[in-house]
């Protein structure tokens, strides 16, 4: 999902595509703490930093019901203006977001793109980052934000979407925004990804793009 994600920051730009070595890097400093904690399986209420960098490593398919997904190749990629930055998407998710925005403002619904593709480093920091700030569980961090390598918007086709509030939390699944794209997105291949009573906590702004077979692949692939 994308809490955290909108920030203040205006800055265009994107975010450099972090080497395998530099994320096994970043994970070993991250993993450095006076504590030590006890686990026994990545379903456990506390994980180690070097359990979960050697299930990374490994190439564990899930992870706290995240499934894993390559980053995609920044060359098949598109920019898009968002509401706080250029943002990258897969041309097709670029397509169908620019049509389905269209007809939701015929309809008086204003939508905004607060995130797009996120690279494996982006979502090293707003994984261990805001989990070392918050005192959070490995797996309760996980209820809100993906591990790296595993979150949907390595694949560009993942987007997080508001009103106009620019507002990312559930207090959005009360707006006329999220009623308008419960009757409507569908139409445009776009698909809850979080619902309610799931394994990951309910994020009615993060919705995916479903139309084409490799985004397909990707979902379902591996469930």
């Amino acid at each position: 999902g994308g809490r955290g994600s909108g920030g203040g920051s205006r800055n265009v730009g994107v975010i450099s595509v972090a080497s395998v070595g530099g994320l096994v890097c970043a994970l070993s400093l991250l993993s450095y703490s006076g504590q030590q904690s006890s686990y026994r399986t990545i379903d456990s209420q506390q994980i180690s930093m070097s359990t979960l960098q050697s299930e990374v490593e490994k190439g564990t398919d899930k992870l706290f019901g995240h499934c894993r997904h390559e980053e995609a190749d920044r060359n098949k990629l598109v920019s898009i203006q968002g509401a706080y930055r250029v943002e990258l998407l897969r041309p097709s998710a670029a397509r169908a977001w620019e049509e389905m925005r269209g007809d939701a403002r015929r309809d008086g619904i204003s939508l905004h793109l607060v995130s797009g593709f996120r690279s494996v480093k982006h979502q090293e920091d707003l994984y261990f980052g805001v989990k070392a700030e918050r005192a959070q569980s490995s797996k309760e961090r996980a209820r809100v934000s993906a591990p790296p390598g595993f979150s949907e918007h390595h694949t560009g086709y993942a987007l997080d979407i508001c009103d106009e509030t620019l507002t990312l939390d559930e207090s959005f699944a009360s707006t006329r925004a999220y009623r308008w794209l419960q009757r409507n997105a569908r139409a445009y291949n776009f698909e809850l990804s979080f619902p309610e009573s799931g394994e990951v906590a309910f994020e009615p702004w993060h919705w995916r793009f479903e139309g084409e077979t490799e985004a397909i692949e990707q979902f379902y692939g591996r469930n």
